[in-house]
């Protein structure tokens, strides 16, 4: 008999520069979860913390999108 039965939906991302052909070099990794009670989970990784600091304005509108994004997979 099936039992505890979880449903988890995961959402991921890259903010990168020098983007070419959708690769570049990676500032931060952003990652996020909407379990099945309806908890969400953020996770924002610092690939390299000199081209954060030195992208920080992209890199910050990058995460909000992304954040957005999994916002509205909940309305």
């Amino acid at each position: 008999m099936l039992v505890n039965q979880n449903h988890t939906q995961n959402f991921s991302a890259v903010s990168a520069i020098d983007v070419k052909d959708g690769t570049g070099q990676p500032v931060t990794v952003m990652n996020a979860s909407i379990n099945q009670n309806g908890v969400i989970s953020f996770n924002q990784q610092i690939q390299n913390a000199e081209l954060y600091s030195n992208n920080k304005e992209e890199a910050d509108a990058d995460y909000e999108a992304f954040r957005e994004i999994v916002m509205g997979a909940i309305a």
